[in-house]
């Protein structure tokens, strides 16, 4: 049982990160919207890569350190920041060749 409950705890702390990402996401580039004044154009890709890289570092850090608890010193290979991050901007280039 306490199993269990571990885990709804562990997906509910998974699924709040999630959704504050996304806040992340938006404010972040709106934000680049209303500094700039420029809402149109190839200036989009810029402004989207930006506030990708930052709910992406955000997401790593808050998903290793609070839901999973994961010390960053010994994470594996595999989890390491670099990689994770390489895995997240090859997802955003092919949504971005999906899209176009």
């Amino acid at each position: 049982m306490n199993h269990i409950v571990d885990t709804i705890i562990e997906f509910l702390t998974y699924s709040l990160i999630g959704i504050s990402n996304v806040l992340i996401d938006i404010f972040i580039f709106n934000l680049l919207w209303t500094v700039s004044g420029r809402t149109q154009g190839n200036i989009n890709y810029l402004f989207k890569l930006i506030s990708f890289s930052v709910y992406s570092t955000t997401a790593f850090f808050y998903d290793n350190t609070i839901v999973f608890k994961l010390n960053l010193n010994v994470l594996p290979q595999k989890l390491t920041f670099p990689n994770y991050l390489w895995n997240k901007f090859n997802k955003l280039f092919i949504m971005l060749e999906i899209t176009q």
